[in-house]
């Protein structure tokens, strides 16, 4: 129930408190005999007790027994109202509560009592109503104009409760708190003028606070009168010229005003402003990041403002790490690496930062430091799978293939709830299985990253090579490379695998044809292709052609280290199985 519950309980619990007092006052008086009231008494302290001591039920029942003996006992009212109220009984509560009030009308607290209930329940007229008898009775108390401006406002009668705010104002004076209430509803009302009156009281009892005089500018912004608006971030400056915010205030009133240049100088010298949080900056950074993409101008601009966040806080990591954000998308990629590794020396635990450090080496194929840095990225996140996998492929290509596989094998036991990446976990094992020529392992580790991925083509495409040159499961490799062709149809590395594979099952027809769209698909010559496609001509006895593309493959530098023998004995040679 909130605030409302917690005020009413506060009462409850200092009348309460008081029961024994209370029964005894001039408007809880009864016509009991002496021993009634003496009963009566006993009861109520009794059942007072239970309620502070949290025994709701029970205190309960000891009040209803009061009843017994006084129908009419307020207090009794009083108190069972709170316990319905508790129990979320709120017929019963507001019946006992109306009850306190009709036979001891004079007591502030039982009206008080029944006035929150009314306004917890949304009751906001029966509790305006009490709240004004209140006031009446009470003209002093100022907690009882809060709480009546409040049902006003909950009823929308802002007018009625800005009067109510007059008045607490002439019990308490002036408050910030106050003013600042009264000015949004004024705001509300439409009523500019007053609500511009409402700051300047502000702005009259604190001259040096900044704070005011930028709510008065957005006010003249808000209402059109920028001239004013001016001349207000002109007193900002007088008075603190080290304040940075208004360069802000002023970069989003040109911007707005579309005086894009006048914008850009204020936004570089709050950027300039060391005092101006870098979180704001960074939201600002945001916006240019998105906006900059496409417009060259734009760009140009944040890569200024991105320099001068690192110059004016360079002992944040957040500074370095926006100005990589924006090197990378630009494909700055080594220029990014190092701002990224100057935000990790200075903040070594966020994890975006090293994720940027280890895909950006990847990417730059780094190898070297990739393994170093996955190393001390594992220091700081040692449960978290993408380091172990990153480190993998980087021994992988320095051909460390013990340290790859002892890192995936730890890695994948951390992923959780992701299919796709356990698929490359179990992928990359295959490979480095393969390079040990553990095949047992290698195919075990295929068929495991297909179990998660089914589908992926390079799986599938390596998965299928590697048998073919073991002149193994050739119907499963065929199967295989035929898939990795259908979810990659112009690769020409996918288009010579399953050409192979066919060449091996002695379809060198089929095989021919692959391997001259796999030779028009390329970009430069490639060695491997060239020489199977002379492997295929040689079966299919064309001789010539067969020894001009082996001449072809040896060219490039990439053939097998049989070319040499095919192209001298004229001749194709098995190669031997790994």
């Amino acid at each position: 129930m909130g605030k409302l519950l917690f005020i009413l309980f506060f009462l409850i619990g200092v009348y309460g408190c008081n029961a024994k007092k209370s029964i005894s006052e001039k408007g809880d008086k009864s016509s009991l005999s002496e021993k009634k009231e003496i009963a009566l008494k006993q009861l109520l302290i009794k059942a007072t007790t239970e309620k502070v001591l949290g025994n709701y039920e029970e205190a309960e029942k000891l009040y209803l027994e009061c009843l017994k003996i006084d129908l009419k006992s307020a207090v009794t009212h009083f108190e069972l109202s709170g316990i319905y109220l508790f129990n979320h009984a709120e017929e019963k509560a507001i019946l006992h509560a109306e009850k306190a009030v009709k036979y001891n009308p004079n007591n502030g607290w039982y009206k008080t009592n029944l006035a929150v209930i009314y306004q917890e329940l949304n009751l906001f007229e029966k509790a305006e109503i009490l709240y004004k008898e209140l006031i009446t009775s009470f003209p002093e108390r100022s907690e009882y104009h809060f709480t009546l401006a409040e049902a006003y406002l909950y009823q929308g009668k802002i007018k009625e409760a800005l009067e109510v705010y007059d008045a607490i104002e002439k019990i308490l004076g002036s408050s910030t708190d106050l003013i600042v209430h009264k000015h949004k509803l004024y705001l509300k009302l439409g009523e500019s003028e007053k609500a511009i009156a409402e700051i300047q009281k502000l702005i009259d009892q604190n001259p040096t606070n900044i704070y005011f005089y930028g709510l008065l500018a957005d006010l003249y912004e808000n209402e059109g009168f920028d001239s004013k608006a001016l001349e207000i971030y002109d007193k900002i400056r007088k008075i603190d010229p080290a304040n940075g915010t208004v360069h802000l205030s002023l970069y989003e009133y040109y911007r707005y005003h579309g005086n894009q240049d006048k914008a850009l100088s204020e936004l570089i010298l709050a950027f300039e402003n060391s005092t101006v949080e870098i979180d704001t900056k960074m939201q600002i950074m945001l916006q240019f990041f998105t906006n900059s993409e496409r417009n060259e101008k734009v760009k140009t601009q944040a890569y200024r403002l991105a320099k001068i966040l690192i110059d004016v806080h360079s002992n944040e990591a957040k500074s370095f790490s926006m100005y990589g954000d924006f090197l990378s998308r630009d494909g700055k990629l080594k220029e990014a690496l190092q701002m990224f590794k100057k935000a990790a020396a200075l903040n070594s635990g966020k994890f975006p930062i090293w994720s940027q450090i280890v895909f950006l080496e990847s990417d730059l194929k780094e190898f070297d430091l990739l393994e170093k840095d996955t190393r001390a990225a594992l220091e700081v996140f040692p449960t978290h799978p993408t380091f172990y996998f990153f480190n993998g492929i980087a021994n992988i290509q320095l051909e460390n293939y013990d340290k790859a596989i002892k890192s995936l094998l730890v890695g994948k036991e951390m992923v959780f709830d992701n299919d796709q990446l356990q698929a490359e976990f179990y992928q990359y094992l295959g490979d480095a299985y393969h390079a040990k020529k553990e095949h047992a392992k290698s195919d075990e580790s295929y068929d495991k990253s297909l179990e998660f991925n089914r589908y992926n083509p390079y799986v599938l495409n390596n998965y299928s090579y590697y048998l073919s040159q073991r002149k193994e499961k050739l119907t499963l490799a065929e199967t295989m490379a035929k898939e990795a062709n259908n979810q990659i149809p112009d690769s020409p590395n996918f288009i010579d695998t399953y050409a192979w594979v066919l060449f091996l099952k002695g379809n060198f027809t089929e095989a021919e044809t692959l391997l001259k769209k796999a030779i028009s698909l390329s970009a430069r010559p490639n060695g491997i292709i060239l020489e199977h496609f002379g492997d295929v001509l040689f079966k299919l006895n064309k001789t010539e052609e067969a020894i001009v593309s082996w001449e072809k493959a040896k060219e490039t530098g990439e053939a097998s280290q049989l070319i040499e023998q095919k192209i001298l004995k004229k001749d194709y040679i098995e190669p031997t199985t790994e």
